[in-house]
């Protein structure tokens, strides 16, 4: 009888669990891609939401009236301040939205009065590369949502 037992795993045992790991990480990828895609959806358009809702307060703080306008290609915007004096909208800051997301649609430029209401509500509608989309609303009253 020997002293010393063999210890460990043998190298078909060693592949087989590799073998398995890689099936499952095979069928989790793709799934694990699709989350991806929608949580930049969701993040971007909760930025949009944020943004406007500071672009909102400031326009209240301020006295003066902001509004958003996007990029021709719909991949950013732009936070405007209108001068009280010469009526003219100046940019304040510029956003990107993140990759793989964009606006989609016919999308109003919602300006917000120095009383807190908005001079155009609607709907500016986020999308990823997929086409899954999140749409940010805007009322009359102020009231910015994403239903």
């Amino acid at each position: 009888m020997s002293l010393f037992r063999q210890r460990g795993f043998s190298l078909p045992e060693l592949l087989v669990v590799i073998a398995i790991g890689v099936l499952m990480a095979a069928i989790a990828l793709p799934n694990l891609a699709q989350r991806i895609r929608s949580y930049r959806t969701v993040t971007a358009a909760q930025q949009v939401r944020g943004d406007l809702q500071a672009a909102r307060m400031r326009a209240f703080s301020e006295n003066v009236r902001f509004r958003m306008v996007l990029t021709a290609n719909g991949d950013a915007y732009v936070l405007e301040r209108r001068n009280p004096v010469t009526l003219v909208y100046a940019p304040v800051t510029a956003y990107s939205l993140p990759t793989f997301t964009r606006f989609t649609g016919v999308v109003t430029s919602p300006v917000f009065l120095p009383s807190g209401l908005v001079n155009s509500p609607g709907a500016i509608t986020v999308v990823n590369s997929q086409g899954e989309g999140r749409t940010i609303t805007v009322s009359a009253v102020g009231s910015i949502r994403i239903p």
